[in-house]
């Protein structure tokens, strides 16, 4: 990794990480002393990553690609959490793990399933044993899934912002709509963010910004 890329890295984890801070705060303002099970909701997130990439032989169970990257990112704001309670989100290390390159993701694009299947077990149950969310292990995630870093940023931009906004629309005391019009509000958020600018060439807030107004928008009129 050059020394470009290895800022370029550290600049969109910190990023993310002002980003899921902000999350965070607002769901409890003193989240970073709650002692929460980051970890169990991490390999909670891993089982509904297995049924994205599907598993089942006795039932319907496909290879769902946009779904399974938002579970992905799922497990990255929980890992994300725990990296900063610890101070140590920009550790060298973490930075070199997260840090798959366009060029090696697009070598397992499309992915080996089965690889990627087993690298998502790994992950779960080194959750279980150590009660902790291994950013090594969700790298090599990642990279079975073809994901670079760079899309991780963007979908976390992205998903934060859907957090945000179903918090603004009552998620926790249950009157949130998240189906819209058939469709569930994590594929509404992928069809925006295919006609909204990526983060990467704004700054993330103008990001948000656009991405929350068009969530809005779809929300007022489909749900």
């Amino acid at each position: 990794m050059t020394a470009d890329e290895n800022a370029a890295a550290k600049d969109m984890i910190q990023a993310m990480a002002t980003i899921q801070n902000g999350f965070n705060a607002r769901v409890n303002g003193a989240w970073r002393s709650a002692n929460y099970e980051w970890y169990r909701a991490a390999w909670v997130e891993c089982g509904e990553l297995l049924d994205h990439i599907g598993w089942k032989w006795w039932a319907p169970s496909a290879w769902d690609p946009v779904q399974a990257r938002f579970e992905v990112v799922d497990i990255w704001c929980f890992c994300l959490s725990e990296l900063m309670i610890n101070r140590e989100a920009l550790k060298p290390c973490v930075v070199e793990w997260l840090n798959v390159p366009s060029a090696r993701a697009a070598q397992n694009s499309p992915p080996d399933l089965e690889k990627l299947r087993q690298s998502v077990e790994s992950l779960a149950r080194d959750c279980l044993q150590r009660q902790a969310v291994s950013a090594m292990l969700l790298g090599q995630v990642m990279e079975n899934m073809g994901m670079p870093l760079n899309e991780l940023f963007r979908l976390h931009v992205g998903k934060s912002t859907l957090n945000r906004f179903r918090q603004d629309r009552g998620y926790r005391e249950g009157t949130y709509r998240k189906v819209w019009n058939g469709r569930e509000d994590n594929r509404q958020l992928a069809d925006i963010l295919l006609i909204k600018p990526p983060p990467e060439v704004c700054d993330p807030e103008t990001a948000e910004e656009a991405i929350y107004a068009k969530l809005d928008f779809w929300y007022r009129e489909l749900a």
